[in-house]
């Protein structure tokens, strides 16, 4: 049997830190993927952007992923914001 183990608490807080992602909730139904990519551009160039779908409708869920290639323009985002 194969088991995940998540760390300790201080391992989780090193990934966070060095992390270039960002996790973006509350969302409208409504928010683009162009409309997520304007806002967060301001911070530096976008990687990617992962939008979360219904698993159905394939229709905007309200929450995304921003990576960007740097860990200092997540950082930045998440100080201004």
């Amino acid at each position: 049997m194969f088991y995940i183990t998540q760390g300790t608490r201080q391992e989780q807080e090193k990934k966070l830190l060095t992390s270039s992602t960002l996790y973006v909730g509350n969302l409208s139904f409504y928010t683009t993927e162009e409309q997520i990519h304007e806002l967060f551009n301001r911070a530096g160039d976008i990687k990617r952007i992962i939008m979360g779908l219904d698993k159905l409708k394939k229709t905007p869920c309200g929450f995304c992923f921003v990576e960007y290639p740097f860990v200092e323009s997540s950082f930045f985002m998440c100080v201004v914001h």
